[in-house]
């Protein structure tokens, strides 16, 4: 089980106010503080968030690209982001207020018999998920998320385990339910929507080891003709387009890990050299990977 990185959460609103558990579950805000939403939202380098996330936004704005999406976060609106997923150019207002929840996969698939689990869990197997809570909905989350910080920061509190279970269940079940009936009162998607969405999902999957147009056809078994027709009025983008900007995508993500050097973010990305990495970087980006990588 991969633990979860405290370092970009206390990025996020200020390592004093993170409170944890096991490194399975940790907890931030800006409540208490008022303090802004700095570095970890503010830098609009792309960087992977490695652990399942629910943003909830208390007061103002955030404007948020997940995977080349774009997300626009007001008061009582939460993000449900799924392990993996790349962020980057944000926006956050002065007066932004909020809440983040980061929690590791365990935590969700602990218990097969649990109906809201295996429901978050499904819904964190695809894009970021906005959801927007009724005030009294979002009071009682909140509480909940209060609730669970005072337990944490009980450390001779000795069935921890359980209380941060119960929480995070009973706002994943004010979170499910509100996005099933979100999506129940919309239309049923047509054929072109259905191949952009499958189509889009295959290549933030498979992009760091394939860049051809006819590796993604062939998966949708179509030919490549139709997905370039259909991809392109359904999106108003090129297949190739989105293949090579999920490409750039994670190469960037890659590259602002220092620790990871050009060769091996070369080969993590199946290219036949460094040489052919850097051609294809710089053609899209200006620069060459090491020079990305320098940037401060």
């Amino acid at each position: 089980m991969e633990q979860l990185d405290q370092i970009l959460l206390s990025d996020l609103m200020g390592e004093q106010n993170i409170r944890s558990w096991n490194d399975m579950v940790l907890l931030n805000d800006n409540f208490t503080t008022g303090q802004g939403v700095p570095r970890y939202l503010t830098d609009s380098r792309p960087k992977r968030i490695r652990f399942a996330t629910m943003m909830l936004c208390r007061q103002g704005e955030v404007d948020i690209t997940l995977n080349m999406r774009q997300y626009h976060l007001q008061r009582n609106e939460a993000l449900l982001i799924s392990p993996g997923t790349i962020g980057e150019q944000n926006r956050v207002s002065d007066d932004c207020m909020m809440a983040v929840i980061a929690f590791s996969e365990s935590v969700y698939n602990v218990s097969a018999k649990n109906s809201v689990s295996m429901q978050l869990r499904n819904f964190l197997h695809g894009d970021p998920v906005l959801i927007h809570f009724p005030q009294p909905y979002a009071d009682k989350v909140i509480a909940h998320y209060r609730l669970m910080r005072d337990v944490l920061a009980d450390v001779s509190f000795t069935m921890t385990e359980k209380l941060v279970r119960s929480h995070i269940n009973i706002i994943s079940t004010y979170a499910v339910n509100c996005i099933e009936q979100e999506h129940r009162s919309l239309p049923e998607p047509n054929r072109y929507e259905v191949v952009l969405d499958s189509f889009l999902q295959l290549v933030k999957d498979n992009c760091m080891r394939e860049r051809a147009m006819a590796f993604y056809a062939d998966r949708l078994c179509l030919s490549p003709k139709y997905v370039s027709k259909v991809v392109l009025e359904a999106s108003g983008r090129h297949p190739t387009e989105w293949i090579r900007d999920y490409v750039m995508l994670n190469a960037k993500a890659l590259l602002r890990n220092s620790e990871n050097s050009v060769q091996q973010v070369s080969e993590m990305m199946n290219f036949p050299n460094q040489s052919f990495f850097g051609k294809y970087f710089k053609r899209y980006e200006g620069c060459t990977p090491r020079e990305y990588q320098n940037r401060k």
